[in-house]
């Protein structure tokens, strides 16, 4: 018989298919081991599906058996494997809750609806996929099954944790799979390190992560997570027209949309605690929520560079040690007028930008700026006219850009 003081209380494994309304189930210190390297063999499964699908090309398959037949099945012994562990860990049913799952397919046709509005003013584009009913099928197997993978281990591994330790865990895990949303090849180009790569794909990615992450912790399984998401990747996929938008207002609508949403989930996940008669006294708090919220908002217009500051990532060595790759560089917008020598300045050079510092100033109509990076033996090869400068930096933020960084030198 097992000591009682070696057994604690843990967030149920099997919520995916757990009976009970709060999850919680006694359980040894033996079961937490098992759950612990249950949740390794999920996130060790992610991972090699997602390095397989970016690097790995079998000799032995065509491109249309990779995509269409490997990537599927392997996506899908995901979900499978996900679906054994939690059932033997608590047999039962999958967790179904109608309410959250019709305001999860209410949060996403919204999101959906938002960028309907914003295709009505700035245009609609021509879909990049075919719309046949073959490769409607293709698609569907395609996108579906990495969806149905994914959330199935997202909510396995927020929901083998203990509560608190869970709600910790909600952000992190929601980088965690907006990380896997991105196609390996986007982690390793040079678009990498831009603004518009950062605010206008990443932060939409991370928000809609964040709301699925969400909604896989408080309904205790992966159907709502899926709906949701499946509303948006079902307009992506299958809509014959999408919203032709710049950058800017893709990382606008796609985060707000996404973060008003998650407002929307929290005051109803309120209302049916108070419903109970419970006391909601922990991390999940209204107030927590609304803080996320707005620090992604304030993100989102930072990068705009609304505020007239605009933060860029340094992703090479030419301005060390002023600047060393990984530091954020912050921006301000100013007149070729106010820049003197020793300033170090942003410009477009070509389809990229870059940042080094005025070493001359050839007086002219109009002036023309040299530039040299600090690192740098000479001076650019090309002066820098007013109408290339795009801001002066103004101070540094030290390695905060670090991971960003590692992430593209572990890849290439």
């Amino acid at each position: 018989m097992k000591n009682v003081a070696d057994a604690r209380t843990i967030r149920r494994p099997g919520s995916l298919f757990g009976q009970g309304e709060d999850g919680e189930v006694p359980t040894s210190k033996e079961t937490a081991w098992r759950v612990a390297l249950s949740a390794g063999f999920v996130l060790l499964a992610l991972a090699g599906v997602y390095l397989l699908s970016g690097y790995a090309q079998p000799g032995f398959l065509s491109a249309f058996g990779r995509t269409y037949v490997l990537y599927p099945v392997l996506w899908l012994s995901v979900a499978l494997a996900v679906a054994v562990m939690s059932w033997k860990a608590a047999p039962g049913r999958i967790v179904y809750s109608r309410r959250f799952l019709w305001a999860a397919l209410l949060v996403g046709a919204f999101q959906v609806a938002l960028l309907a509005i914003a295709g009505l003013f700035h245009g609609f584009g021509s879909s990049p996929y075919s719309h046949t009913a073959y490769h409607i099928f293709l698609n569907t197997c395609f996108f579906g099954s990495s969806l149905v993978g994914m959330e199935f281990a997202r909510s396995y591994l927020l929901n083998s944790l203990p509560r608190r330790r869970a709600e910790m865990m909600v952000i992190p895990i929601a980088l965690m799979f907006a990380l896997l949303s991105l196609p390996l090849a986007r982690l390793t180009g040079s678009s990498m390190f831009s603004l518009t790569f950062f605010a206008g794909t990443c932060l939409p990615l991370v928000a809609r992560s964040l709301v699925a992450s969400y909604l896989a912790l408080v309904t205790r399984g992966p159907l709502a997570s899926i709906a949701y998401l499946g509303v948006l990747l079902g307009f992506e996929w299958y809509s014959p027209i999408l919203p032709h938008m710049s950058w800017i207002l893709n990382a606008f609508v796609g985060t707000t949309g996404a973060v008003i949403g998650l407002l929307a989930l929290q005051s109803l996940c309120e209302t049916k605690t108070e419903s109970r008669g419970e006391v909601n006294a922990r991390g999940s708090s209204l107030a927590g929520w609304v803080l996320v919220a707005v620090v992604c908002v304030a993100i989102v217009f930072v990068s705009f560079g609304v505020l007239g500051f605009r933060p860029m990532l340094v992703g090479s060595g030419s301005m060390s040690p002023a600047l060393d790759v990984g530091d954020i560089a912050v921006v301000k917008r100013v007149s070729a007028d106010a820049i003197g020598e020793g300033d170090i300045i942003q410009f477009a050079h070509g389809k990229t930008t870059l940042i080094h510092r005025v070493v001359d100033i050839q007086e002219g109509e109009p002036p023309v700026f040299i530039t040299q990076g600090d690192r740098n033996d000479s001076p650019d090869s090309d002066p820098v006219y007013p109408s290339q400068i795009q801001g002066r930096v103004k101070f540094r933020i030290p390695k905060l850009g670090w991971i960003a960084v590692g992430v593209k030198s572990l890849f290439t």
